[in-house]
């Protein structure tokens, strides 16, 4: 079951990358295509991991409810953005600065 919710995220995750960024991908090639969509794969698996294998084992031990919540978000929220500075890096040198577009 749990395998089927990260498919499923995973899937809308790149979906949503798709939809937004049409103009883009349109620029790149088929390599470049998969490689974004390997990289964005990449950067959901390894966020998954990270709050199952790293954020529960370490927070498990505080006994007060709130302060695991605030610990756990805390955590969540470092392993986002590490993890999000590295896919734009990735993306970058996969598509020779085309993806991640820049905002106006």
């Amino acid at each position: 079951m749990y395998s089927f919710v990260l498919l499923l995220v995973l899937i809308a995750v790149l979906w949503y990358a798709y939809q937004k960024n049409k103009e883009t991908f349109k620029q790149l090639s088929i390599g470049q295509t998969a490689g974004v969509f390997v990289a964005y794969g990449a950067a959901v698996a390894i966020i998954v991991a990270a709050l199952y294998y790293v954020v529960q084992p370490v927070t498990e031990p505080i006994a007060n409810e709130l302060l695991k919540l605030a610990a756990r978000f805390g955590l969540l929220i470092i392993v986002l953005f590490v993890c999000m500075f590295f896919l734009e890096k990735v993306l970058k040198k996969i598509t020779n600065g085309a993806f991640p577009p820049k905002r106006r």
